[in-house]
């Protein structure tokens, strides 16, 4: 086109509904003009096609947005059928979030997936938080470990390689074998580099030409383990989660998210295991209060109100452990265990609902006495100081 001023397009299946020109090029944008029909055409951004929008520069940002958006729609009908039946099961959770959800975000994933894309993660995280009831300061490393989903990135990964494996039984001359083998002729970083990119990041062997199909299921089963991997090396490094690195137990997966557990026991359990059980360890956080000085109200001990210390050493909640007591020692013998050793024992398979419990009454007990020392402290600083000894001064306060 060069030294040309325009080009005639004849197009008569060209009508009033198509009627501008969708250039994809690098910047700067071509100045030469466009006729269909003896029509000018004008440039567009974006040209939405089967869904997915494509831009002048190749840019998958705008359809990324749109479907994360039109995926938290879709989240919401979730969350009330979650409300009208109170409580669900993680199974039924994960069906309706798999088939409600990821289809949408996931849409033609098998064309953008490669790159990094914030939004299907943050969603994700959403909806893990949601189903775990806790709140948005929680780390992302625990509630993925607790949940056990994949990536979503990784997830768009195996659909691109799905893709390929399409290729493999489709007929060569259809397009889009066409122009795999001309993407591949080119030798250029593209969507054939991706492809081989992700399966040399697996260590799985790669045919670039469409000879054999991968192998999909070792393919999930490698992008797990690296998911798994990547979720425990952060979560080692959040100080928030040093509880939760020392009770967790990695021999199982959605050990607290398969039992069968209210919503509130649930919620309680996973806030516990995640640092974000409000007590003095965490609420300090936001007030600035050194963790030294994060002290336990409740009892004289003087000790940090750690998850530890609120399970299994305060003195105020002492009454409480010993009427769970032998429920507990049912199941196996806790009394010669150090803290972290119960914790870890009470967090288990066949413990978490006994300990649910448990850690519901001492919740409860814990905001009952915090409530009446903020009353007898509000008493406190409204009484009027009287002048004269203290004899004295309760002699005109009778």
């Amino acid at each position: 086109m060069q030294g040309r001023q325009s080009f005639q397009l004849t197009c008569p299946r060209a009508g009033e509904q198509k009627n501008e020109c969708r250039a994809l090029h690098q910047k700067p944008r071509c100045k030469t003009p466009v006729y269909c029909c003896n029509q000018k055409l004008e440039y567009a951004e974006t040209y939405k096609y089967l869904g997915y929008y494509l831009h002048e520069h190749l840019s998958h940002k705008k359809t990324v947005d749109t479907l994360s958006s039109s995926a938290q729609r879709s989240f919401g009908r979730i969350v009330n059928i979650f409300k009208s039946l109170k409580n669900m099961g993680i199974k039924t959770f994960e069906t309706l979030y798999f088939s409600y959800v990821t289809p949408i975000s996931t849409y033609g994933s098998a064309v953008w997936g490669f790159q990094e894309q914030h939004e299907p993660q943050i969603l994700q995280n959403r909806v893990g938080r949601f189903f775990l009831g806790v709140n948005k300061f929680t780390p992302v490393a625990a509630t993925s470990i607790e949940l056990d989903w994949m990536n979503p990135r990784f997830s768009r990964w195996i659909e691109m390689v799905r893709y390929r494996n399409r290729l493999v039984n489709m007929d060569p001359c259809r397009l889009p074998v066409r122009i795999y083998n001309w993407e591949k002729s080119l030798n250029h970083k593209g969507w054939v580099k991706d492809v081989q990119f992700i399966m040399q990041y697996c260590n799985l062997e790669y045919d670039v030409e469409l000879t054999n199909e991968c192998d999909l299921d070792m393919l999930s089963t490698k992008l797990l383990k690296m998911n798994r991997d990547k979720w425990w090396v952060e979560a080692h490094n959040k100080p928030k989660l040093r509880t939760f690195v020392k009770i967790h137990d990695t021999e199982f997966t959605q050990v607290l998210v398969k039992k069968n557990l209210s919503r509130k026991h649930r919620s309680l359990i996973a806030k516990f295991k995640c640092g974000v059980l409000p007590i003095a360890l965490e609420t300090g956080r936001y007030t600035d209060v050194p963790e030294a000085k994060r002290t336990c109200k409740l009892c004289s001990d003087n000790a940090v109100e750690t998850e530890e210390h609120f399970l299994t050493a305060c003195s105020a909640l002492s009454h409480i452990r010993t009427r769970f007591k032998n429920e507990l020692n049912e199941v196996e013998n806790l009394d010669n265990m150090t803290g972290i050793e119960k914790m870890k024992r009470m967090m288990a398979t066949d413990m978490i609902k006994i300990s649910s419990r448990m850690l519901e009454c001492m919740f409860e007990e814990r905001k009952e006495l915090m409530y009446e020392d903020a009353i007898e402290g509000d008493e406190d600083d409204d009484a009027p100081t009287l002048p004269g000894t203290q004899h004295e001064q309760q002699e005109q306060m009778n």
